[in-house]
């Protein structure tokens, strides 16, 4: 066995009498170590090039994993904060009435107790779009009107093969334009001829029935904006969005 034997045997040739392979692809010593000087670089290349495309790939979804366990915990966070607030609102109003001595309206109102149904925490699926899950929030009749959600399915298949480069908010922007323009009557304000909203609720002591201050994204605390910030940046929500959701506010 000569030395470019020896070099090929190292590199994984075998002799013909040896070979298991297609005999038409049999390669003599010499031809097989020359054949390997080439390709081997180009290899390392394209295995180098799919590392790091697989690293691409691996941050885009660990991105995707942290925006939808942030939109999860905002969510349940502004179920948490409404269920407390109504809990609030119903105990000042049986104070109220235990003052008044109307056994009627406490009764009333421990009812509406019982009744309220605190926030149940939900297992996120991971391979739901977080911004498909946005999208739904603010559009319920998704979930509430069979054929305008089929024709939302429909206009989300054709705007993604028109625009396939759309993704996140502006997408989504896309297919609630194209169902608006279907069923416009769907989206009449129906206080669009009455008087601004007058923020508060009944029962509510401390406004009194007054308008109150709006509150403000620089109102939230640090973990509540690093959050919004972060839905923003991945085009989830707007941050206008976010602030409403937060405080509870009307959306427009």
């Amino acid at each position: 066995m000569n030395a470019v034997e020896i070099q090929a045997r190292a590199m994984g040739w075998r002799p013909e009498e040896e070979f298991r392979g297609d005999p038409g692809k049999w390669k003599d010593a010499e031809t097989f170590v020359n054949d390997g000087y080439q390709i081997l670089p180009i290899l390392r290349e394209r295995t180098k090039t799919m590392a790091s495309k697989m690293d691409v790939t691996n941050q885009e979804l660990a991105k995707t994993q942290s925006l939808l366990k942030t939109l999860t915990d905002h969510h349940k966070k502004t179920d948490e904060r409404a269920y407390e607030r109504a809990m609030k609102d119903i105990k000042a109003d049986q104070r109220k009435a235990v003052e008044n001595q109307d056994i009627e309206t406490y009764d009333k109102l421990d009812k509406a107790l019982n009744d309220l149904e605190k926030p149940v925490e939900s297992k996120a699926d991971p391979n739901v779009d977080p911004g498909f899950i946005a999208w739904k929030d603010e559009n319920p009749w998704y979930n509430e009107k069979a054929n305008m959600a089929m024709y939302a399915d429909s206009v989300a298949a054709f705007v993604e093969q028109q625009n396939p480069n759309l993704k996140g908010k502006p997408f989504f922007d896309k297919v609630t334009e194209e169902v608006k323009a279907r069923y416009p009557e769907e989206f009449k304000n129906p206080n669009a001829d009455k008087t601004d909203f007058v923020e508060g609720v009944p029962g509510d002591n401390d406004t009194g029935g007054k308008k109150s201050k709006k509150k403000t994204y620089s109102e939230m605390d640090d973990q509540a904006q690093k959050a919004c910030d972060e839905l923003v940046r991945g085009n989830i929500m707007t941050k206008e969005q976010y602030v409403k959701e937060y405080w509870g506010l009307p959306q427009d």
